[in-house]
């Protein structure tokens, strides 16, 4: 008898210090697989099970530094593929402004009022768009901290909706289905740009009577939003090449190019994605998918 109690207590001892604590190493390590980040709870009594863990959290340490040194890379690889655009871009306003100027210089005395005006008033429009070039990149090129708190979708959309209406064409309608209670784990000033500039180009596109229709889920561990307009579509040519730093289908002087360049960029800086399926003749719709914010502690 004395033998089977001393062998029960043993097992429970076992249990206690080795096996509960790998249970829980075990259970961890899947929360960390899936995404969470922070440090194993170091509470084993046993000597090896305690020094396992210690190896652990230096390993995810090491694994959380590698991570945010990707996220540093992507961002400067991304910042590399805007800047080789800038030269070319800021060279077509400059030009134009060069050549109105050169007019001016040389023809003042035999223009006309009415050419000088228009001359003038063109210069001035490519001085705003080569500042809206230059302030776009500044602000993308800036290190920035993201404040994501859980943020009721539908205040928010209401908030951009009225941002918006000088944009949105005469007699377009515009409606919404989210729920009163749906939340989405976002930084709120910058996903209000991002709903802007998705709500500007497709504002830009339908022309009076046309509709935008705005709708926000859950799914997948997250909240699914979506932007989506019966304009004339996006050719196929063209798709894979919508989120690339000045590409635009607008006439030239309308946008910088930049704007899904940046949705892009926030939306990934949230760890979401964004994706976008468009025909020509029947409309385009974007789709933006947030994970839901995992918050960095002790891991039990």
């Amino acid at each position: 008898l004395a033998a089977i109690l001393l062998a029960i207590a043993a097992g429970v001892l076992v249990t206690r210090s080795v096996v509960k604590p790998l249970r829980t190493i075990e259970t961890s390590l899947g929360r960390v697989a899936t995404g969470e980040t922070g440090r194993l709870d170091q509470t084993a009594d046993d000597l090896e099970v305690g020094s396992l863990t210690q190896a652990i959290n230096r390993t995810l340490s090491e694994l959380d530094e590698r991570q945010k040194a990707i996220t540093r890379s992507s961002r400067l690889v991304a910042l590399g593929t805007m800047l080789s655009g800038v030269a070319h871009e800021l060279n077509n306003p400059l030009s134009n402004i060069s050549t109105s100027c050169q007019i001016l210089l040389e023809e003042h005395d035999d223009l006309p009022p009415e050419m000088c005006h228009d001359l003038l008033a063109q210069i001035d429009g490519e001085v705003l768009r080569a500042q809206r070039i230059v302030s776009t990149l500044l602000d993308f090129a800036r290190e920035k901290q993201y404040d994501r708190q859980p943020t009721p979708a539908r205040q928010l959309v209401d908030e951009v909706l009225q941002l918006t209406r000088s944009l949105t064409p005469p007699d377009a309608t515009i409606t919404t289905d989210i729920g009163e209670a749906l939340l989405v784990d976002v930084d709120r000033q910058r996903f209000q740009q991002v709903l802007i500039n998705l709500l500007q180009n497709a504002a830009d596109v339908i022309g009076p009577g046309g509709r935008i229709h705005i709708d926000a889920r859950r799914e997948n561990n997250g909240t699914r939003i979506s932007v989506a307009d019966n304009g004339p579509g996006i050719s196929p040519e063209d798709l894979p090449r919508i989120f690339d730093p000045f590409f635009s289908t607008k006439a030239v002087g309308k946008g910088t190019g930049l704007g899904l360049f940046i949705v892009h960029e926030i939306i990934g800086q949230h760890g979401g994605t964004i994706s976008v399926d468009s025909q020509p003749g029947q409309g385009t719709r974007f789709s933006i998918h947030i994970p839901d914010q995992k918050k960095p502690e002790n891991l039990q």
